[in-house]
């Protein structure tokens, strides 16, 4: 392995290399789903919770796959009603060319041999092809001569249908069945996802509240420095209030004090 790859390597993000994990890297992706967004669904919930020791890696790991079931499902309803209203725009663009071909039906009634019902498929161009394809020319030439009477039948009995618009057009989109056992399904996905991020928090604050208190990273360093001891006026020792002591000044009496004191004693006394 070269240098530069080596050094990609070391410098690569962790949340890139969550894929590493046994629980994420045996995920069954369906052929049609993207496998660099399951893996940014992966990184983007490993940033969010950042998980630490297994109970929470576990958690983490069965909330990814919730997730990114409840997106599957979300993906699925759009594609399936996607499907639905191109169907039914299909359907309905069909359905003034079926009445033009109704309409072409008594013109056939008449047409007794196999070369005058020729010439009205030919005369209506595109119509007659379809009409061709739907009642092809018999193989027997006895039953030439009822062709015509077979297409006119045939397209008497061809059902036009109406043209879906409007909120009948909304309702043909979507199925309420499917759409209340979709709800249904999600709901129960939204449901598993809201416990396993309360059980998070909850082994997130567990961890937190039971932690030794003698934490090594919030204890004082050694060698810092301890105050120095003062004596305030009222002989209260240990105290630390440099303010207070720098204000107070201890008073010690002078001898001279003590002998003027002596004198007014005794005169007191006489």
């Amino acid at each position: 392995m070269s240098a530069k790859r080596t050094s990609a390597k070391k410098s690569r993000p962790k949340s890139e290399n969550a894929l590493k994990h046994g629980a994420y890297a045996r995920a069954v992706l369906l052929p049609h789903e993207s496998r660099r967004d399951y893996e940014r669904l992966v990184a983007e919930t490993r940033i969010e919770w950042s998980p630490s020791g297994p109970t929470e890696e576990h958690l983490v790991a069965r909330l990814i796959d919730k997730l990114w079931r409840l997106e599957r499902l979300r993906r699925y309803e759009d594609q399936l009603l996607q499907r639905r209203i191109e169907h039914v725009q299909e359907q309905n663009s069909i359905v003034p060319v079926r009445g033009k071909l109704k309409a072409l039906g008594p013109e056939f009634v008449g047409a007794s041999t196999a070369d005058q019902v020729e010439q009205l498929l030919a005369k209506h161009g595109d119509y007659g092809k379809v009409i061709a394809s739907w009642v092809p020319r018999p193989k027997e030439t006895d039953k030439e001569g009822l062709w015509g009477a077979a297409i006119a039948e045939h397209l008497k009995k061809m059902e036009v249908g109406p043209i879906v618009e409007g909120p009948s057009e909304i309702l043909t989109y979507v199925d309420p069945f499917k759409l209340e056992l979709q709800e249904d399904r999600m709901e129960r996905l939204d449901e598993e996802i809201l416990k396993l991020t309360k059980r998070l928090v909850q082994v997130k604050t567990s961890k937190e509240l039971f932690r030794p208190r003698n934490d090594p990273a919030k204890l004082a360093p050694v060698n810092e420095p301890r105050p120095a001891l003062t004596i305030d006026h009222q002989g209260d020792v240990g105290k630390t209030d440099s303010a207070r002591t720098s204000k107070q000044k201890l008073w010690v009496p002078e001898p001279s004090d003590y002998r003027s004191r002596g004198h007014c004693v005794e005169d007191e006394t006489r």
